[in-house]
């Protein structure tokens, strides 16, 4: 995000205000909806069913032999609607609009707004909305204008100390794990914790960069899944329909069950993954996943392995316990360096994520063999220390996607095979016996770094959650090595014959 900051809501916009300026406008008048206890992701999904039905109503180029917004087309008049409707009717034509167009499950922009209604009761709040979309939006055709919004809108809400919004992975971070990954246009995408979904808009980003003239036809599949276990569900949706229509990513469907209880999921060519952390009362009960756990993050790492169709490519954030933890989190280490490969590690900064700045993730990014083999499918795994020596804090020094440069550079993602180690000591190479052959197959690889470290200058507040986050990794591994314990057959009591010494008596 940029530097911007909120401007006065008595100030008249500019006709092409930056759409993170919009954003600022926007949020500021949550403010009034606070003081009446509406949770702010009900108001955000108020702002994003605006932003769809303005997007429905600009006009924009097809490619040829496709319609105008195949999936807005149904809402191409209901913005001049909510603008001719008196200040008084507004809310009750809000809500019929709403209503109408969530009738129709069989869409994606019906899905979206299924069992949807209006956060803003006010019409005069109501009607400012409406004019600050229609005056800080630029007119004509536009492509994923309305959806920048919606992200800056994201970004602005997790920050607020007193947010009540569903998970949010931040742009950078997102655009990261759609590099790594490279999807394109005929691949099946898929994200079963999916939040916001601003993995896979930055997946269609991604699509609409290195394949702007490719159009794929609709098919019979759902070929974008995301899963959100909330009504904000339908924000998830409407974060993907500002940013495709049905040309470039294929159809849309989010759905909004507990992913570790079913199996909401095909296999998909591209899993993408920031799924939430802690743990669960019982283990699910999974005849896919081959370990037994409560750790959601474990059990959100069988998810992808299991999601993710053979010669798919996966990137999935998860917290250190993974990578060190014993016990099951071994035997899952274990799992998924033979049965897959396991090429890239990027080991993140704390400092990322607002409301746990001291948590420490990393990037996992693997691919499934075409076909099951004996012969372990990792060769190397290849370690970016990008940790080592950074300091971050999301509200003070927050890490910006000009941080993770060099990461790329080293990385060089769909190049593995032109990487190099770097001679700082931040990029290197493991081989798989090397792993395999470490305690618990921990892949807590720390790079030294050739240089010295300076000193941590994070807030203090930072330097607490750190500790504490510390100490809950160290809780987990406590609990680990007791559940490794009460597996172990208990040894059996020595024979009556036996020669038993007694201690000696005394110090």
């Amino acid at each position: 995000m940029s530097d911007s900051r909120p401007t006065d809501p008595s100030l008249p916009l500019e006709e092409t205000e930056p759409p993170n300026a919009l954003a600022y406008r926007l949020w500021s008048r949550y403010e009034r909806l606070r003081e009446d206890g509406v949770p702010g992701w009900m108001f955000l999904e108020t702002v994003s069913h605006l932003l769809l039905l303005k997007r429905a109503s600009r006009p924009t180029a097809p490619p040829p032999g496709h319609p105008a917004h195949p999936e807005l087309t149904a809402a191409s008049g209901a913005w001049a609607t909510l603008r001719a409707a008196p200040d008084g009717d507004l809310p009750e034509v809000y809500e019929r609009i709403l209503k109408e167009l969530g009738d129709r499950p069989d869409t994606a922009l019906g899905r979206a707004l299924a069992n949807a209604h209006g956060a803003v009761a006010d019409p005069l709040l109501l009607r400012e909305l409406i004019d600050d979309l229609e005056e800080g939006l630029a007119p004509g055709p536009g492509s994923e204008e309305e959806g920048d919004v919606l992200e800056a809108l994201f970004e602005l809400a997790v920050q607020d100390t007193r947010r009540s919004i569903p998970h949010h992975t931040p742009r950078f971070l997102a655009d990261t794990l759609a590099r790594l990954t490279g999807p394109g246009p005929a691949d099946s995408i898929a994200d079963p914790a999916c939040g916001t979904d601003g993995l896979l808009a930055a997946a269609l980003r991604r699509i609409r960069e290195q394949h702007p003239d490719t159009v794929v036809p609709p098919s019979g599949g759902h070929r974008l899944e995301g899963n959100e276990p909330s009504p904000a569900s339908r924000l998830a949706g409407a974060n993907l329909l500002l940013r495709d229509t049905g040309w470039y990513g294929g159809p849309v469907h989010v759905t909004d069950t507990d992913p570790l209880d079913a199996h909401p999921f095909t296999q998909a060519d591209v899993v993408l993954g920031n799924p939430p952390f802690g743990r669960l009362d019982t283990p699910p009960e999974r005849p896919d996943f081959a370990v037994r756990t409560r750790d959601k993050a474990l059990n959100h790492l069988q998810l992808v392995m299991s999601v993710l169709a053979p010669g798919g490519r996966a990137a999935v954030i998860l917290p250190d316990g993974v990578l060190f933890g014993s016990g099951p989190a071994e035997a899952v280490r274990r799992l998924l360096l033979h049965d897959f490969d396991l090429h890239t590690l990027i080991r993140l900064p704390t400092g990322i994520f607002h409301g746990a700045p001291g948590v420490r993730t990393n990037v996992l990014h693997f691919t499934k063999p075409r076909a099951r083999s004996d012969t372990p499918a990792t060769t190397h795994l290849w370690v970016y220390d990008a940790r080592t020596g950074h300091s971050f804090h999301p509200a003070q020094r927050p890490l910006r996607a000009e941080d993770l440069t060099g990461a790329l550079e080293a990385l060089r993602p769909g190049d593995r095979a032109s990487r190099t180690e770097t001679p700082d000591g931040r990029f290197k190479r493991f081989t798989y016996q090397e792993l395999v052959d470490r305690d618990d197959a921990t892949l807590d690889l720390f790079c030294p770094i050739a240089q010295p470290t300076p000193p941590d200058d994070s807030p203090p507040e930072a330097i607490a959650a750190e500790i504490a986050e510390n100490l809950r990794a160290a809780l987990a591994q406590f609990e680990a090595i007791t559940h490794t314990l009460a597996q172990a057959p208990s040894p059996s009591p020595p024979s009556a014959s036996a020669d038993v010494t007694a201690p000696a008596s005394g110090g």
